[in-house]
């Protein structure tokens, strides 16, 4: 009897508890934007990394990317220090049933002007296919000023309705890897525009 009441003392801690729990976060619904404007990471994002990092939110990037043109706490960024390997920045699920022809946009801030030998650091859109990530765009570049950046998702939603997408930063194995942070800002969600403009 004291072992059936200590079972049933348990089942009604863990309803109590599941009761408690929030439920899971609906996905997002594009068409949307994220201007990174809070100082902190938004919500229904989520960073990790294999050693180094972490994004920032706020403060300021160093050398050139100090001068971007744009106010510390508006955009993200990741602060290379030569320690840095699959530092990803990743948003949760993204509806986008409501468009015709899916496409990320972003910003991008990759300029120093000096030189970063052997070469420069690496930017990656990646892709979630429900078993693992899969590079849509890589960028390694240093070029002055930032860059809108558009990547087609027709495609590339492992549910019918969703797509799950981050950004990975890598090392482009200098020495002086700190000299060439990484930043971005208006990761958009939104309609293909029929006409695209082309990119650097």
């Amino acid at each position: 009897m004291k072992k059936i009441g200590l079972s049933l003392l348990a089942l009604l801690l863990l309803n109590s508890v599941i009761a408690q729990s929030p439920p899971p976060p609906s996905p997002l619904a594009a068409p949307f934007c994220e201007d990174f404007s809070t100082g902190q990471i938004p919500s229904f994002w989520s960073q990790s990394a294999t050693t180094g990092g972490p994004w920032l939110f706020t403060g300021n990037p160093g050398y050139d990317a100090l001068n971007n043109g744009r106010p510390a706490g508006s955009y993200a960024w990741m602060d290379f220090s030569g320690t840095d390997v699959g530092v990803s920045l990743e948003i949760g699920d993204v509806d986008i049933s409501a468009l015709a022809s899916p496409q990320l946009s972003f910003d991008h801030f990759s300029y120093y002007s000096g030189t970063v030998a052997p070469s420069n650091n690496d930017l990656f859109v990646e892709v979630w296919d429900g078993t693992a990530w899969n590079t849509v765009l890589t960028r390694s570049v240093d070029i002055q000023g930032w860059q809108n950046i558009p990547v087609s998702l027709a495609g590339l939603n492992y549910t019918p309705t969703l797509v799950r997408v981050r950004f990975r930063t890598e090392s482009g194995g200098s020495n002086q890897d700190f000299y060439l942070d990484q930043l971005i800002d208006n990761v958009c969600f939104e309609e293909a525009p029929s006409c695209p403009e082309p990119i650097a």
